[in-house]
């Protein structure tokens, strides 16, 4: 049987994620990594901050990882926290460990390829003003995209096709 854990980078959800691990015991733990991500995760983890700095990434792709590390201290995690619990599970219990992410840098690059100027220009521009979000508004987003999944896709599919 094939449990999916929905996480969110920047939330604190370890005890969570912990408890379903101990509930459910699987067999082999998935992250949603690649494995150029996980080397810089666990070099963060063991305190390796330099090593972890993503120089070569473009502009948007560091926005977006700006973002993410700001969101996460509002919400008093670092961004992957959650993948080193489930990480840190399959090392407890002896589980192997998958990476089923593609590499997210080529992903990135490739999706900035196929996009118009003018989406490249609006991505670049909510990248930026994401880094003004408070945590409040998140919260109230989250609550939209629970209250109604299907709107909240067609309008990332409508501003991002």
């Amino acid at each position: 049987m094939i449990t999916l854990i929905g996480t969110g980078h920047v939330f604190d959800l370890r005890n969570q994620i912990l408890e379903i691990l101990h509930h459910k015991q699987p067999d082999i733990i998935c992250v949603e990594l690649d494995e150029k991500r996980y080397a810089a995760l666990m070099q963060r983890k063991n305190g390796n901050v330099k090593a972890t700095s993503n120089k070569n990434a473009s502009v948007l792709y560091r926005l977006l990882g700006k973002f993410q590390e700001s969101m996460a201290k509002q919400y008093g995690v670092q961004a992957g926290d959650e993948m080193l619990t489930g990480i840190q599970f399959a090392h407890d219990h002896q589980r192997p460990i998958a990476f089923i992410d593609v590499a997210a840098d080529r992903m990135f690059a490739r999706m900035l390829h196929e996009m118009s100027v003018t989406e490249k220009l609006k991505l670049l521009i909510s990248s930026f003003g994401s880094m003004f979000v408070s945590k409040k508004k998140v919260d109230e987003e989250i609550n939209k995209i629970e209250t109604n999944l299907e709107s909240y896709l067609e309008q990332v599919g409508d501003k991002f096709p």
